[in-house]
């Protein structure tokens, strides 16, 4: 029957000594352990044999730190394997939850237009160089809201509730505007903001302590940052939505007025070579989806010299 090897390591490195199957690398180790030997024999006191037994286990001790260390067992590899698949299941789940969250962009360049159908079936018209902000889900009994910077048409869908009808309320850095189901412009620029009501009716909310400002169709209300008022007047609604079927209405509308449409739909800076040439009234209705069409005619209408040169255009006398 073959002897049962000692567990312990430094047990079994005793061993190894013994039946001289020990490896050349522990040479410091042996060496230590044929000198107790030797001193063995020659007789130590307890507390000599205690101390040369200290010194033998923290040589073993050090020995043992020089090994390399075996891989762990197969159980446990397949442990951490799904341990790792666990934590990468959460963190999609969790990307996903995160994601399903974040609202919907829509953006639109310069010369650049984007029909937007939302959920409950009103559709959107985004003009050029706007952005809009949409909830992925709307609470089924809530109101629908959205977030405008730039311009854009709407046309709501009436939504039934249980309550009545869902609000449908667009909110621009200047003020809030809630309806239930009509179709309207905002107009949301530096300027300012402008609201025109072809249908239906709104509410405007400065979100102050100003009472709010209820619209009527062809009714227009402008904010103005400066003077944190709103202005009401009565217009000709479908001018301001003409841009919907790529036309721009003139109609007793100024030069200065054009050219700042143009900035804002193509991005071009417009120069005056004169101040007063602002001023300039101008009729009839001109195509706007194409930037040089766009330039002619308006120069025929004003009977004026318009250039063009990189992002600029320069207005001057004929």
């Amino acid at each position: 029957m073959a002897p049962q090897l000692p567990r312990s390591p430094k047990k079994r490195l005793f061993w190894d000594w013994l039946t001289g199957q020990a490896s050349r690398g522990r040479s410091s180790t042996l060496q230590e352990l044929s000198q107790l030997r030797f001193k063995e024999r020659k007789g130590l006191s307890a507390e000599e044999k205690e101390a040369e037994l200290r010194k033998l286990s923290r040589l073993i001790d050090q020995e043992e730190a020089l090994q390399p260390q075996s891989a762990p067992p197969f159980g446990r590899r397949w442990q951490l394997a799904a341990a790792a698949i666990l934590l990468l299941g959460l963190s999609y789940l969790v990307w996903f939850w995160v994601a399903q969250q974040r609202p919907l962009q829509y953006a639109t360049g310069y010369g650049e237009m984007q029909r937007i159908a939302l959920p409950d079936g009103s559709v959107v018209v985004l003009n050029a160089s706007s952005h809009l902000e949409v909830p992925r889900h709307w609470d089924a009994e809530g109101a629908r809201e959205v977030w405008l910077e730039g311009e854009a048409f709407f046309e709501v869908a009436e939504k039934p509730t249980a309550h009545g009808k869902a609000k449908f309320i667009v909110h621009t850095p200047d003020l809030h505007v809630e309806v239930l189901g009509t179709k309207f412009n905002v107009r949301q620029r530096s300027a300012g903001t402008k609201v025109v009501l072809n249908s239906g009716k709104v509410k405007l909310d400065l979100g102050t302590q100003a009472a709010p400002i209820y619209m009527k169709p062809g009714d227009m209300v402008e904010y103005s940052e400066p003077t944190r008022q709103l202005v009401r007047t009565s217009v000709d609604a479908k001018q301001y939505s003409a841009w919907v079927q790529h036309k721009l209405v003139l109609d007793n509308r100024t030069l200065g007025e054009v050219a700042q449409t143009i900035e804002e739909i193509y991005g071009y800076h417009v120069v005056f070579q004169e101040d007063t040439l602002r001023e300039t009234k101008l009729g009839g209705t001109l195509d706007i989806d194409n930037l040089d069409q766009l330039v002619e005619a308006l120069a025929i209408a004003a009977d004026l010299q318009i250039v063009k040169q990189e992002k600029q255009l320069l207005i001057r006398n004929n």
